[in-house]
């Protein structure tokens, strides 16, 4: 059952929030980012034939992620909103993704800044190559992720902000067999850095 807990929680949040009676509105942001992050420990090929080996090295991929998070604004210095973002699998090396998370903005901050922290839920699907010519081989894998976020965006304009850096810490869940290699389930470290458009 545990590996429910965190989809257990956004629930229990989402509805002990809606169920309360204060009043409260809607404000939408759009939001394009760099976001590289890094796999540490992938099952890695590292030849072919009879020169066939592993390893579990790390890499940095560096996706573009674009996303959308419906606040849900309440009195008080704390709000709640509800994210959704992804970015596509562009080749090889390529990191395509899909999280929904749980973001809780804090409104009074010092100058001007919006820090926020978030938890979010969803799936990776990587793939790399090692090697280089006839040596060359591709590695892919696709894992239940599970990831804790946070950042701060900084207002330039009425409807504009400078998403400064995010940065998050996560895990992933996937357990294959390769040979006589067992897939372990990589962490994660990310870091986001881009425009919000607020409305």
């Amino acid at each position: 059952m545990h590996r429910f807990a965190p989809i257990s929680v956004l629930t229990a949040v989402l509805v002990t929030f809606f169920a309360l009676p204060a009043a409260r509105s809607q404000t939408v942001e759009f939001y394009a980012t760099a976001a590289p992050t890094y796999l540490n420990h992938l099952y890695t090929v590292t030849g072919s034939g009879s020169n066939a080996g592993s390893d579990f090295s790390g890499y940095w991929f560096i996706p573009p992620t674009a996303g959308v998070t419906l606040n849900f604004e309440k009195p008080g210095p704390v709000t709640l909103g509800l994210d959704f973002r992804g970015s596509p699998k562009l080749g090889t090396p390529g990191l395509g993704s899909f999280l929904v998370g749980l973001k809780l903005n804090v409104k009074t901050a010092p100058f001007h800044l919006k820090p926020y922290g978030q938890l979010s839920l969803g799936y990776l699907d990587q793939s790399h190559t090692t090697g280089a010519g006839a040596s060359a081989v591709t590695s892919s894998q696709a894992y239940l992720a599970f990831e804790l976020l946070s950042g701060v965006d900084y207002p330039v304009a009425s409807h504009i902000d400078i998403r400064i850096l995010e940065a998050g810490i996560g895990v992933t869940r996937y357990s294959a067999a390769t040979g006589t290699n067992t897939n372990p389930s990589p962490s994660i470290v990310s870091l986001q850095s881009g425009i919000v458009l607020h409305f």
